[in-house]
């Protein structure tokens, strides 16, 4: 297998699988879509005494508060990051981040607009419209809230619930990049409080 071009959207960005062996990280544009927390999720909330905030109906399971990831819907275009692997690493990382996304997402060859105008191939992982953790676009208010019930009072290691929002704005950022409906996102959390 040749080299490996990864497009990141979401945690990739800041959690990459081996970070050890990236060549380098570019921004890139991803054309059609834009970025939705519009899945459940049990590893990005936490357990039910981890939390003081008010309880969220139908968002508890096994003790757990539930939280959302990241995936996309149709839009304009999201701004993420071309993760390049050296081809020694592209099946182990391939391996690792098909198990970090199970079948919540699927596996999808792209072309994404680099920032300097040049267009690549990159694999991505899309949502799974027929996943059962699949919720559809919800509205800010509501995401707001799940994202905010399901963050720990004390944080760890994982970003869950608002950290995993915050530490992608703060990679944006970082490049320069923002997405306004990460930024709606956050001030409706803000506004909870």
């Amino acid at each position: 297998m040749p080299e490996l071009r990864i497009f990141g959207y979401g945690s990739l960005i800041y959690e990459p699988e081996l970070p050890d062996a990236l060549l380098d990280r570019t921004p890139a544009r991803w054309l059609g879509v834009r970025r939705s927390f519009n899945k459940t999720s049990t590893g990005r909330g936490c357990l039910l005494s981890e939390s003081s905030a008010p309880m969220v109906p139908g968002f508890v399971l096994d003790n757990r508060r539930l939280s959302l990831v990241l995936g996309n819907e149709p839009g304009d275009g999201i701004d993420g990051f071309v993760l390049r692997y050296p081809e020694a690493a592209a099946d182990r990382v391939l391996a690792l981040v098909n198990r970090r996304e199970g079948t919540d997402y699927i596996s999808t060859a792209i072309r994404v607009t680099l920032h300097n105008g040049q267009q690549v191939a990159a694999t991505t992982w899309k949502t799974n419209t027929k996943c059962a953790s699949y919720l559809g676009d919800l509205p800010i208010g509501d995401a707001a809230a799940i994202l905010a019930h399901a963050t720990p009072d004390q944080p760890g290691a994982r970003a869950r619930g608002v950290a995993y929002l915050e530490q992608l704005r703060v990679a944006l950022a970082g490049a320069g990049l923002q997405d306004d409906y990460l930024d709606r996102l956050s001030l409706a959390i803000k506004a909870l409080t």
